[in-house]
């Protein structure tokens, strides 16, 4: 049961934005330059989808706003979401000021990250509007978004992406075996959690991506 818990706070929905950046940032050649430019990406994207959602939840648990942490029940669980859209829309705005320079613009893997941003954000507000009469997974939604991104990447820019794929779902599949166990949540619960990130993500690439 402490393994099961240890997985499940690693495959943590906060870590899907970065880890998303991560997947495209390797699609751009390592030149000095671009080392630069990646360096910067992470600390922003670490800035805005990590630490500020974690210190808002820590602020919000010190106020006694929520009662723990690990965001259990679903009125807390509602303040999660808007939160985490907010700071996942702080990111895709600094990436939008940032893409104006236009030896930046270069890169189309930075426009991207923007629109993948752009992606979580919704990911966050259809979980939070679904919210209110059914409770669907994060961990779900942000595994299919994950898929969603690479099937993407593999489909419009031809990049084989195959095995990153076949690990993607192996993931969720132990995603949603951790939930099952630690969460007792349905199995319509957690596919229909995954559906929603893989299409809003995916969705979101194909109409705003140029």
């Amino acid at each position: 049961m402490r393994t099961a818990k240890v997985l499940y706070y690693l495959l943590h929905p906060l870590l899907m934005p970065l880890l998303g950046v991560a997947l495209i940032l390797n699609l751009e050649l390592n030149t000095e330059f671009w080392t630069r430019i990646e360096d910067f990406i992470y600390r922003l994207v670490l800035l805005c989808t990590l630490v500020l959602p974690i210190t808002l939840f820590f602020s919000l648990f010190v106020l006694k706003l929520i009662n723990e942490v690990a965001i259990e029940r679903a009125s807390e669980r509602k303040i999660y979401l808007a939160f985490t859209a907010f700071c996942y829309y702080l990111g895709h705005f600094l990436m939008g000021r940032f893409l104006t320079d236009p030896i930046i613009t270069r890169y189309p893997a930075l426009n991207l990250i923007s629109i993948f941003l752009l992606a979580c954000v919704f990911v966050c507000l259809a979980l939070l509007s679904i919210s209110f009469f059914w409770e669907l997974s994060p961990h779900m939604a942000s595994s299919g978004g994950i898929v969603g991104l690479l099937f993407f990447i593999n489909l419009v820019l031809s990049v084989d992406l195959t095995l990153y794929i076949s690990l993607a779902f192996l993931i969720s599949g132990i995603a949603g075996s951790l939930l099952i166990i630690l969460r007792d949540q349905k199995l319509i619960q957690l596919l229909t959690g995954w559906f929603l990130g893989f299409l809003v993500v995916t969705v979101s690439l194909f109409v705003f991506h140029s």
